[in-house]
Order: C-alpha cells, then sequence, then structure tokens
C-alpha cells in the first residue's frame, strides 16, 4: 500500500503545483514571453526533485520557443515563490514542456469535421425505396 499512498500523493502534488503556478503566471508574470501560456499539467519524479510542467501557447514554433526561454528565466522565481505557498519539504526544480495534446486533438476534430459521415440519426435519402 505504500507505493498508492506515495502516488496519490504525487497526484495531489501535481494538481497543486498546476494550480498555483496557474496562478502565479496570470497574475505575477511580467515577462511578455509568456503572456498566454497555459499550464496543463505537471509530473512530480518520485524523489520529488524534479518536475515536469506541461503548458500550452498559441502560436508559432518561434513564439512557443520564445515561451519556453522566458519560463526557464522566471523558473527561480516561481519555484521561490511556490515555496512560500506550498506546505512542501521541498520544492521540485520546474523543467517546463509544450503539451501537444491540444492541438494534436484540434487536428483530429478538424480531420473528423471534414469526413462526411452521416450522422445516424439522419433520415434514409428519400430516392433510396423497396420497389
Amino acid at each position: 500500500m505504500h507505493y498508492s499512498t506515495d502516488f496519490s500523493r504525487r497526484e495531489r502534488l501535481n494538481a497543486q503545483l498546476v494550480r498555483l503556478l496557474s496562478e502565479l503566471l496570470q497574475r505575477r508574470s511580467k515577462d511578455p514571453r509568456i503572456v498566454g501560456v497555459t499550464v496543463t499539467g505537471a509530473e512530480i519524479s518520485p524523489d520529488l526533485r524534479h518536475a515536469q510542467v506541461f503548458v500550452s501557447l498559441v502560436g508559432d514554433a518561434a513564439v512557443k520557443e520564445s515561451a519556453l526561454a522566458g519560463l526557464a528565466s522566471a523558473g527561480p522565481f516561481l519555484r521561490a515563490s511556490l515555496g512560500k505557498m506550498m506546505r512542501a519539504k521541498r520544492i521540485p526544480e520546474l523543467h517546463f514542456r509544450f503539451d501537444a495534446s491540444l492541438e494534436t486533438g484540434a487536428r483530429m476534430e478538424a480531420l473528423l469535421d471534414s469526413l462526411d459521415i452521416p450522422a445516424e440519426d439522419a433520415p434514409p435519402d428519400e430516392g433510396q425505396g423497396d420497389g
């Protein structure tokens, strides 16, 4: 049962990290490179020393690269702020990564919308009769 307790603790810390980082980026960030960045998830390592923070941002590759540089630059400030906000012995080192799932989902939705599939509850064509 130690594993499940440790896992649920990490899950709670992941959720708390997402919530607090979202708040910090929205309210306290002054760097224009990270305006519009949304925190979509976090994965804290089992030893609680590192956290992969997944973010989303609309824009081209140059905008995203600039945002990652801004997040890396803001990392020490964010980590220090988290230290004041969280009840944890150790605040993980933050590693920011782009979450491609939203873009992938949007692409898949666009592809599905482009398919010509009739709805199941649509009435049959009138030109096709039984006789």
